[in-house]
């Protein structure tokens, strides 16, 4: 081999070799630059995982109210008491506004004869001058309307029954704070979203029995407050007239309200307290006595 031939093969040697160093070295940081992007990605998906702080129910800690004569099962705020109407309605009351319950029907006066869910539907929507926005309450079809009463913000909602025909359907208000609006409608709508159906079970509800709408009691005079007592009878219930503090007695079914002389003229509810749950009478009359 002479010396040009011996040089270019030398030099074909030192090419291929150099190549070979460099394909080396590319290969390597390749690996490397792999290697740190893995460990990048496995690093930004655990910091996404929430925290078991996050993720705690909000509703922890709150009371349940079960009504076991219409079938139903809701929670509410530690704040709130429960107060179950003459007329049959319940009312839950909290620092977030109300929410109220009511399984009721629409007579209408023109038409001599209750209204259907889908009339009561046509109805609202025209009184409101707005259509209705489709929902479910506990996995049934519901209907929203949304309006203000002067500053109050009011969601009405009605449940559909299984047959649209029917006269009976429940309704449900959320009346926020309108002090702190966004945050109580937040809190009444989570209400709704764990408000459950159950099965009624009760064959009466709970109610107090007298006084009677419209009745005329006499300051001076005697007159027995009664009520459906439940199973507890020996706790003790809390008797007031409108705000007007009665008695504090067994929850015995009965009690014998002696009607003071100078007990103001006026319209009042009875309540009776017991526990959490409040018990009010239809409005009644208290006419002042002999002066005798």
């Amino acid at each position: 081999m002479n010396k040009k031939a011996f040089g270019i093969v030398l030099i074909i040697v030192v090419v291929a070799v150099l190549a070979l160093l460099g394909g080396g070295a590319i290969y390597y940081k390749s690996k490397i630059s792999s290697s740190s992007d893995t460990s990048n990605g496995d690093s930004a998906k655990s910091t996404a995982v929430p925290s078991p702080t996050a993720s705690q129910d909000k509703t922890a800690g709150w009371k349940t109210y079960r009504n076991n004569y219409y079938g139903f099962e809701v929670k509410y705020p530690p704040n709130g008491s429960v107060t179950e109407t003459a007329n049959g309605s319940i009312q839950i009351s909290s620092e977030s506004g109300g929410f109220n319950i009511s399984y009721r029907n629409y007579y209408d006066k023109s038409l001599g004869r209750n209204l259907t869910f889908d009339e009561v539907i046509k109805n609202t929507s025209t009184g409101m001058d707005t259509s209705a926005a489709y929902m479910e309450v506990d996995g049934v079809p519901a209907r929203e309307f949304s309006y203000n009463m002067g500053l109050h913000p009011i969601i009405l909602i009605y449940v559909e029954p299984k047959n649209s025909k029917d006269e009976k359907y429940w309704e449900i208000d959320l009346e926020p704070n309108f002090e702190t609006e966004e945050a109580s409608t937040q809190t009444l709508r989570q209400i709704l979203s764990i408000f459950k159906f159950t099965v009624p079970t009760a064959k009466s509800r709970e109610r107090i029995l007298s006084p009677s709408n419209e009745e005329r009691l006499i300051a001076g005079t005697k007159y027995t407050i009664r009520w459906t007592n439940g199973e507890d009878k020996n706790e003790t219930v809390l008797i007031s007239a409108n705000s007007r503090e009665i008695v504090s007695t067994k929850n015995s079914g009965s009690y014998d309200w002696y009607i003071p002389r100078n007990f103001p003229e006026g319209q009042y509810h009875i309540t009776i307290q017991r526990g959490d749950l409040n018990l009010e009478s239809a409005p009644f009359i208290i006419s002042p006595g002999s002066k005798e």
